[in-house]
């Protein structure tokens, strides 16, 4: 990270010594990133000059570059300073070329025999929206992590068998357009919370290469700059939100991702706005909801919220947290000893008969879901009503005996 020492439109990035650009950039640099500490006003996405200004030699070059992502003023007590984030236009063998060529420094990573092989495995984390098209079906998920030989996917809905070619379609983050790669699945794994992890392997045309590498890193690249001017902590003595409030307060809009066991969901808002909330294949309030009454974990806050995640009509982000909080409220009122997220149930056909006619919507989609196999969790998941009221009516066919818990 270095200081922004110039009032024009040019933010300037200062290395008085050789030590400290090196260090710069194997942290940042390498990965087409640069961290400005200054108070100038600007905004996520917003295309600025970046000087680095390499004193030690006496040289300069002056980068094009788009910020993603600030650290707001009355925040400076979580970081050491108030400052940007910035992803450089220049692809990161191009940024290295470059800044060899001025300062005579060698840059490349230490080379060890199978370097090549190694480089193209190695996973680098990469948070962003994917498509995933076969012959019959699409899948919308998101990357977990991307390396030049493949990436894994987080994607609800059907398996995907072994062996599947497919393209993957990434979203530019900085551009917000379409770049597509094809792949297939070498395999999956089903996670609790409905979602499912693919693993893809690249099978581009070997033309394709270095276009390929390169979005690749502009990924890469992207998730990290996220990552640098990110704040992170734990919220089990302040509560998951009150931190939302404190960052709804002081950013104009933002991404909070929480973690508890497991679990892991995300919140974006825009302008005193709701844009989404997602916990696993769970959406909007209801996933608010259950991230509003977890008791202990970890939270990760970026400024910015991801284009394509902001509606067209949004919510009020008040009303949306009074809904939540009042359903997350109604729950911890529930008594649920007796239920665990993973039990199944044994549906009495007799009994079921007996009232299938007089039952509600509800009630029989859950009794659909059980005779599928599915467990509460999953049940939970797929019914879109809240959490409060799957508790209740699965309670209630119980208590009436045309539920059984399978023990």
């Amino acid at each position: 990270m270095a200081e922004n020492n110039d009032q024009d439109e040019t933010l300037r990035v200062q290395f008085p010594s050789v030590e400290l650009f090196r260090s710069e950039f194997q942290e940042n640099l390498a990965h087409g990133v640069v961290f400005v500490t200054t108070k100038d006003s600007v905004s996520v996405h917003e295309s600025v000059k970046v000087m680095i200004d390499l004193l030690f030699c006496g040289e300069s070059l002056i980068f094009d570059g788009s910020v993603v992502s600030v650290l707001a003023q009355g925040l400076e007590e979580s970081r050491l300073a108030h400052g940007i984030s910035i992803q450089l236009s220049d692809n990161v063998n191009l940024l290295r070329s470059r800044l060899e060529g001025l300062t005579g420094v060698n840059l490349e990573p230490t080379v060890e025999e199978d370097h090549d092989e190694r480089r193209a495995s190695v996973r680098m984390p990469a948070r962003g929206t994917v498509k995933v098209v076969t012959q019959n079906i699409t899948l919308t998920g998101e990357t977990m992590n991307i390396s030049y030989s493949g990436a894994l996917l987080s994607v609800p809905g059907a398996i995907v068998d072994p062996s599947t070619k497919v393209r993957v379609v990434f979203t530019n983050p900085i551009t917000n357009g379409e770049f597509e790669i094809e792949g297939q699945v070498v395999r999956h794994t089903g996670f609790e919370n409905g979602l499912m992890a693919m693993g893809i392997q690249w099978l581009y045309r070997i033309e394709r290469i270095d276009e390929v590498m390169a979005f690749i890193d502009i990924l890469a690249g992207y998730e990290h700059a996220r990552r640098l001017g990110s704040i992170e902590g734990d919220f089990r003595e302040t509560g998951l939100g009150n931190i939302l409030e404190m960052f709804m307060n002081t950013s104009q809009s933002g991404t909070l991702t929480a973690y508890c066991g497991n679990d892991e969901g995300v919140i974006g808002f825009k302008d005193g706005n709701f844009c989404y909330s997602e916990l696993g294949i769970v959406r909007g309030i209801k996933a608010m909801a259950r991230m509003m009454a977890w008791n202990e974990g970890v939270f990760r806050f970026q400024s910015g919220v991801a284009p394509n995640k902001v509606p067209k009509d949004p919510e009020p982000f008040d009303s949306v947290m009074l809904q939540s909080a009042m359903q997350a409220d109604e729950l911890g009122h529930l008594h649920l000893d007796e239920l665990a997220l993973a039990d199944k149930f044994h549906v009495d056909q007799q009994i079921f008969g007996q009232e299938r006619f007089e039952m509600t919507e509800q009630e029989v989609f859950i009794i659909d879901l059980v005779k599928e196999g599915y467990p509460l969790r999953g049940i939970l998941d797929l019914v879109p009503e809240p959490d409060v009221q799957i508790y209740r009516t699965v309670l209630s066919l119980r208590e009436r005996g045309v539920l059984e818990r399978i023990r």
